[in-house]
């Protein structure tokens, strides 16, 4: 595939060439990387979400930075991309965990057999019972790297859980100052949620990241990311938001069980 960028929407200036990112860990397509930009095909869905930003400025902090759409040179049919900010750019080791969040992941707009085929799915996963589902796991060390995809994630259970997410943590030497940060963000994300009446967050992820290098200063980060279905709220709160706010409540729970 060649990955050219030959327009830049947004900023009006050419992308250098990107390449395929080597740290993705689920999601639907390809992600590109070209320093600190990363490019994700387009949804018109996701695109209206991050433009309209900037009139809720308190859910920024909480997404990855919005650069505008480019156009891309490929022999794929789209070839329009949301270029935001590549949340591990500067990590040497990046370790990254993908947690989709929320007990519902279908739309009405969905054709009737695909609303079927994502509730049997979600029904036999953590989505269901806790709210929330490990998509995919990267960690990487001086040693070399680990993945687990979205096929050991479906095969976790309520009960296995919390253990799972301890194997992201698992030998990290800073282990319990990222227990800490990250069930502190969740709780603010929480807070959040539970009062905005702006979006309906359907099928979007929790993006973990820290850096596993030792020699390096502690750093991590907590995104939600993936908002092709992201809608505006158009009612009242309903199931959705109470399955994203038991999804938030239940992850904080099991990151605190780790302490």
């Amino acid at each position: 595939v060649d990955y050219r960028v030959v327009q830049s929407r947004m900023s009006g200036v050419p992308l250098p060439t990107f390449e395929l990112h080597p740290d993705q860990v689920a999601g639907h397509g390809d992600l590109l990387q070209a320093g600190e930009r990363i490019m994700k095909p387009m949804a018109a869905v996701e695109q209206q979400f991050y433009e309209s930003l900037t009139a809720h400025p308190e859910f920024i902090s909480y997404v990855p930075r919005y650069h505008g759409v480019a156009e891309v040179s490929t022999n794929r049919p789209s070839n329009r991309f949301v270029v935001m900010d590549d949340l591990t750019y500067g990590y040497r080791y990046p370790c990254v965990m993908d947690v989709k969040i929320g007990t519902v992941h279908i739309l009405e707009s969905f054709t009737p057999e695909k609303k079927e085929e994502v509730t049997k799915k979600t029904a036999k996963t953590t989505s269901a019972s806790l709210g929330y589902r490990i998509c995919g796991m990267l960690k990487k060390s001086a040693a070399g790297s680990e993945r687990k995809d979205k096929e050991w994630g479906r095969g976790i259970t309520k009960d296995n859980s919390a253990a799972a997410i301890g194997e992201y943590f698992h030998g990290h030497p800073y282990r319990a100052e990222l227990l800490r940060y990250f069930s502190s963000t969740l709780k603010d994300l929480q807070k959040l949620m539970d009062e905005q009446t702006v979006y309906r967050f359907v099928s979007s992820s929790l993006l973990f990241i820290y850096e596993a290098d030792m020699e390096a200063a502690p750093r991590m980060s907590l995104h939600i990311i993936d908002f092709a279905h992201t809608l505006p709220m158009d009612g009242p709160r309903n199931h959705i938001e109470e399955g994203i706010s038991m999804g938030l409540r239940n992850l904080i729970i099991a990151l605190d069980s780790l302490a």
